[in-house]
């Protein structure tokens, strides 16, 4: 247990560090901008997966003392899939505010940066 709550932080110096030195600092045009922040969402949309299925197969950790059993892991896929039905919900809404007149990239460019902070 005590290796799962070391994992847990380091990703979220992690998750925080990839933030705070994004490569893309200074982006000329909205198409640059929307390449950079989806970018950052796919790095740090492949670390939620990894950390969900460690958690998921919780076998990959020598001194965690049970598996999930079934109904915990049903449970897990659950919550895990209300948490995206929830982003998309809400950054859907954030994006139609936001970029309430933009065309193009603008929209998406919204939905991203909400999907970053959030997630």
């Amino acid at each position: 247990m005590k290796s799962m709550k070391k994992m847990l932080l380091l990703l979220a110096v992690a998750l925080s560090v990839n933030t705070a030195f994004a490569s893309c600092e200074d982006p000329i045009s909205s198409y640059e901008s929307y390449e950079c922040i989806k970018e950052d969402f796919e790095k740090n949309e492949k670390i939620v997966n990894w950390l969900y299925d460690v958690v998921y197969n919780s076998q990959y950790y020598a001194d965690y003392p049970n598996n999930l059993d079934a109904e915990r892991k049903q449970a897990l896929k659950k919550s895990q899939s209300a948490w995206i039905d929830y982003r998309k919900s809400y950054c859907g809404d954030y994006m139609s505010v936001a970029s309430y007149g933009a065309n193009g990239v603008g929209s998406s460019v919204a939905y991203l940066s909400c999907a970053n902070k959030i997630t």
